[in-house]
């Protein structure tokens, strides 16, 4: 995060300097191939907007009751969620990890205009991990779901922010090999799983589902 910081302060100062150098961001006309990063973040954030979904479902046929944790902190969101929590947070350190290598390029190409829209993505970023965290240690079911409530805004924010990015100052990286592989954390066993599946049942194998987790 040391770097997305480093690049925010940099970007004040060409933006105050006025040494803005607008139009550096391809000299193209935007196309959505172009941002395979940015649409990367994006699906990853749909699908953190799955699993909220999923969470909020299991909240409701929950018995409400916070199973204690001796080993850690307690809250309703790990007594009926951990799953999707755990999915939830993983996402989240990827896309932390992909607006890092996105501020680090517009940082070296001193594209003011997206450092500026990267601020932004961190600040809704940092308002959906916290209230994650809120979820997870809730008390009880109406401070669980004001929490997962609260996801709303910052969620639609961030990815309208995005789109302003997609059409502005298209990213010709692509996707990070690593977390491209690590998408969903509770994916790891079932893909080893299923390359060797794949070979003695070539007709049966089918693509996990894109749908939030159970």
């Amino acid at each position: 995060m040391g770097l997305f910081i480093a690049a925010r302060n940099r970007s004040r100062c060409l933006a105050w300097g006025g040494c803005l150098l607008v139009g550096l961001c391809l000299g193209g006309v935007a196309r959505a191939e172009e941002s395979p990063l940015i649409d990367h973040v994006d699906q990853m954030m749909i699908d953190i907007g799955s699993q909220l979904t999923n969470a909020k479902k299991r909240l409701s046929m929950s018995s409400g009751v916070v199973e204690p944790n001796p080993d850690g902190p307690s809250g309703l969101g790990l007594t009926c969620c951990t799953d999707n929590l755990r999915t939830i947070v993983e996402k989240l350190r990827i896309i932390r990890a992909s607006i890092d290598r996105m501020a680090e390029y517009y940082l070296a190409q001193e594209n003011g205009e997206a450092i500026g829209i990267l601020g932004g993505l961190d600040g809704q970023l940092l308002s959906i991990s916290t209230g994650a965290a809120i979820f997870a240690r809730a008390p009880d079911a109406g401070n669980a779901a004001g929490a997962l409530s609260g996801f709303v805004r910052p969620w639609n924010a961030f990815r309208n922010g995005l789109q302003s990015l997609r059409l502005c100052c298209p990213i010709p990286l692509p996707v990070d090999p690593e977390s491209a592989e690590q998408d969903d954390p509770d994916e790891g066993k079932s893909k080893k799983k299923k390359k060797k599946n794949k070979k003695k049942k070539p007709k049966n194998e089918s693509a996990a589902g894109d749908g939030p987790g159970a």
